[in-house]
């Protein structure tokens, strides 16, 4: 897509002939919900209004082919690049070999509005559902991970702390979007790493919470 996240045409074109050739649901790939979690050049992003336009679009033509669709709402954490952002990249601990910063409790709280703004958007634009990428170490997993995650506030430490930027996250689009809406989730089973990642037994509690919460 464009350099600043809006659908291109040939992102569109690509997307529309998955569902004309007979898929039943075509998900975008990862697009950021914010500015400070934009990864990679030719991102989609779904962070503001101005990128409704083509959202709307490839709604549309998805569903003329007969597909249900959806928009993976993605932030890259400590895997955002300073050169795209214009900023260090947000992270739940300080990692200065990414050049990632901790987040604060007003940034934990800023980017999960950021997360439910861009499902209502994707709503908006005509999508069938969304899916909350909280794997491969973006800003969702790092939360999640026991060997990433360094925080000592109610963000960290515990499992149950671990899964708590996820569970307000879902809480929080399930609360704007509805109870009928589908809101998936894509989740890390296995971390790894060789001691404190994310277990499979962990990966089954974080999906139990997910459920809970809304997914």
């Amino acid at each position: 897509s464009h350099d600043d996240g809006a659908l291109s045409d040939d992102e569109i074109a690509w997307l529309t002939a998955r569902a004309v050739g007979g898929f039943g649901l075509v998900m975008t790939a990862a697009a950021f919900v914010a500015p400070a979690g934009h990864v990679w050049e030719g991102q989609l992003g779904v962070a503001n209004d101005d990128h409704l336009p083509g959202l709307r679009r490839l709604a549309r033509n998805l569903r003329a082919a007969g597909a249900c669709s959806s928009v993976q709402l993605h932030h890259g954490g400590r895997r955002a690049e300073r050169a795209i952002t214009g900023m260090a990249a947000q992270c739940p601990w300080d990692d200065p070999a990414h050049d990632a910063v901790a987040m604060t409790l007003d940034d934990i709280q800023l980017t999960i509005a950021d997360f439910v703004a861009a499902a209502v958007r994707a709503e908006e634009a005509g999508f069938d559902g969304v899916e909350l990428h909280a794997a491969h170490n973006y800003i969702i997993a790092g939360f999640l991970s026991g060997y990433y995650n360094r925080r000592d506030d109610e963000y960290g430490g515990s499992i149950e702390n671990r899964g708590r930027f996820l569970r307000e996250v879902i809480a929080g689009v399930r609360a704007r979007v509805g109870a009928d809406y589908p809101v998936w989730l894509r989740l890390d089973a296995y971390e790894l790493r060789t001691e404190g990642g994310i277990t499979l037994e962990e990966a089954k509690v974080f999906a139990r919470m997910a459920e809970q919460a809304g997914c």
